[in-house]
């Protein structure tokens, strides 16, 4: 698996498949095709779902599989589902496309790779935990907001002083 990455755009559909994957559909401008973010995590899904039709910021790992895709000649490239966020929360560079994320020169901070990952996972036990309240006419921000302080709870629980440093304020 790679490093995270993040691409920032529009939630174009979400198809859950028999095999248990739901295809999580993301519109970024400018890109000719949506990206396909793959999970089987039901809190991911709930959390794509209360994206809404806001810009955000989607977090996902690449693999490249074994399967040749036969139309390139080429491997295909599998993207899994991290997470999501309004945009601004993620210092990391979302319009740079998932292969010049992955070749960047730049120094990994990895301190701040890492909380990103946890912050992540506190949302998806946030949103497992209350998907329950979620109404689905209910705006995207509004469900962020009203969730927040107990994702912040488990989030600074899970870290400890490992949540915060000077340069590092993920939430706002």
């Amino acid at each position: 698996m790679s490093d995270k990455e993040t691409i920032v755009g529009v939630l174009d559909g979400i198809t859950e498949k028999p095999t248990g994957w739901t295809d999580i559909m993301v519109r970024v401008e400018g890109w000719q095709y949506p990206v396909k973010l793959q999970t089987k995590l039901e809190p991911l899904i709930e959390l794509a779902r209360a994206a809404g039709t806001e810009t955000m910021e989607w977090e996902f790992k690449t693999r490249v599989s074994d399967q040749i895709n036969p139309k390139s000649g080429k491997p295909f490239t599998d993207r899994y589902f991290e997470g999501v966020a309004p945009v601004g929360t993620t210092p990391q560079n979302a319009n740079a496309s998932p292969t010049t994320a992955q070749e960047s020169s730049e120094p990994v901070d990895w301190d701040n790779k890492e909380r990103r990952d946890y912050r992540s996972r506190a949302w998806a036990q946030t949103l497992g935990a209350f998907t329950h309240t979620i109404k689905t006419d209910e705006d995207p921000k509004d469900v962020f907001l009203r969730l927040q302080p107990f994702q912040r709870k488990v989030y600074e629980d899970v870290c400890q002083s490992f949540a915060y440093d000077d340069s590092d304020v993920p939430f706002d």
